[in-house]
């Protein structure tokens, strides 16, 4: 089973002014075999887009689910609210005992999870298959 969805209200993605430009944050669920529910995620994670973020993954996550693959592989910019949000979900999701995993290979979203501790907490895996792998 498959969704597509894009954060914000009414399936419209959530905007962030940019230097005079918008660029949206985008996030797409799927669901993989086990229990595993991917969470694909595009743009920036920012102040301005990070509730988008904690209210998607929170509205996703159902009694099936025992496992979270977050893939900020699509993420352009990585700041400070979006590293407090992962640390929330990284905790919400431990305190009920689900395994969260994170892709990224970008330099500065790696080095970003580094800088606060966040790499330790939450798994790194080069892909998508890799991570759902780990959970399973």
């Amino acid at each position: 089973m498959t969704s597509s969805d894009r954060g914000g209200a009414g399936g419209e993605p959530v905007r962030r002014q940019n230097n005079s430009r918008t660029e949206p944050l985008t996030l797409t669920s799927e669901r993989a075999g086990g229990g595993v529910l991917v969470l694909h995620v595009g743009g920036p994670l920012d102040l301005l887009t990070s509730d988008a973020l904690r209210q998607q993954v929170r509205a996703r996550l159902d009694d099936g689910v025992r496992a979270l693959v977050l893939d900020l592989e699509q993420v352009s910019f990585l700041g400070c609210a979006g590293l407090a949000v992962l640390d929330e979900l990284a905790r919400w999701a431990e305190a009920r005992q689900l395994r969260v995993r994170v892709v990224a290979t970008s330099h500065p979203v790696l080095r970003s999870l580094e800088v606060v501790g966040l790499d330790l907490r939450l798994e790194a895996a080069a892909t998508v298959e890799a991570a759902v792998s780990d959970c399973s």
